[in-house]
């Protein structure tokens, strides 16, 4: 299994369409990038999903409205990729996508994704985005 450097993680509402686009951007410039779409094969996918999050370098956590609302929840996907990326430490760069925010509350167990310093994403300047974001924020070479 070939690890990527990048783990890509989203809510489907309101993030799949932006994750996309991310996803391309970095693997124009060289990038491997784990979105769950199109990088599951065979098996189970929760495993698949814990061994992209612990292999990879960057975690990037793609907070689109309400993204982050159904995290509460003990099940929740998001939850458990975030909580994942923060016990395997790894280097955790929220995306804003506009709109979206960080709710009032968090379950302790992922509360310290609010503090992991974040970019805004820029449709509009999105290659000045990505360069920023690569440059800036990323650990993977």
């Amino acid at each position: 299994m070939m690890s990527e450097q990048v783990f890509i993680s989203y809510r489907r509402e309101g993030g799949i369409d932006y994750a996309m686009l991310l996803k391309e951007k970095l693997k124009n410039k060289g990038y491997t990038v784990f979105l769950d779409m199109t990088s599951m094969h065979a098996g189970r996918f929760d495993y698949h999903i814990a061994d992209a999050i612990k292999e990879c370098t960057d975690f990037l956590l793609i907070v689109s409205p309400d993204a982050l609302k159904r995290c509460a929840n003990e099940g929740d996907w998001v939850r458990r990729e975030i909580k994942y990326a923060l016990e395997y430490q790894k280097n955790i760069t929220p995306i804003m996508i506009p709109g979206g925010v960080f709710p009032d509350r968090l379950p302790a167990d992922i509360n310290n994704v609010r503090f992991m310093n974040g970019i805004e994403y820029s449709k509009t300047y999105l290659d000045n985005m990505v360069d920023n974001l690569t440059k800036n924020y990323m650990r993977s070479i």
